[in-house]
């Protein structure tokens, strides 16, 4: 499977860590679904996740322990999270969402953008404590340097 994005990408997403975040988390499947059974099992809703759960379950029409479970689900190119996806305003089925690329590549960007993340992939494999940042806001705090050589190793794949 060839990974490639728009030529056209939205603002906010580096092309190269664009591509190098589809390879690492899905090689570039944009129907690629992972369940997160610690997310599943953590949840602790206070009233903003619980609005989202309910807005989640109106979107896919489905009750609370379905939307439980696309809340805590990654979906996408990018294995987004369910619970960023829908609170980034994306408001159609999950089904609609891992059909859709142009959708995907817009949340992933305003995912970048919430989160403070501007850098391009050169400015980010040049400095590794910026690397390291990187990688715990996308990936979570559990073990970042495992997914800075993954990105390391991704870009090597590709040429980058």
């Amino acid at each position: 499977m060839s990974i490639s994005i728009p030529t056209s990408t939205q603002p906010g997403a580096d092309y190269d860590l664009s591509l190098i975040i589809m390879k690492v988390e899905s090689n570039g499947n944009s129907q690629a679904i992972r369940f997160e059974p610690q997310t599943y099992l953590n949840f602790a809703p206070n009233a903003n996740e619980l609005s989202l759960i309910d807005a989640i379950g109106r979107c896919n029409v489905c009750d609370f322990n379905t939307a439980r479970v696309i809340f805590s689900t990654s979906f996408g190119r990018y294995q987004l999270m369910g619970f960023n996806i829908y609170s980034l305003g994306y408001s159609e089925t999950i089904f609609d969402f891992v059909d859709d690329i142009a959708a995907q590549n817009s949340i992933f960007a305003k995912f970048l953008r919430q989160n403070g993340i501007d850098e391009t992939w050169d400015m980010l494999k040049n400095d590794p404590e910026k690397l390291l940042k990187f990688a715990s806001v996308y990936n979570g705090p559990g073990n970042p340097q495992a997914y800075v050589t993954a990105m390391q190793n991704a870009a090597r794949s590709l040429n980058l």
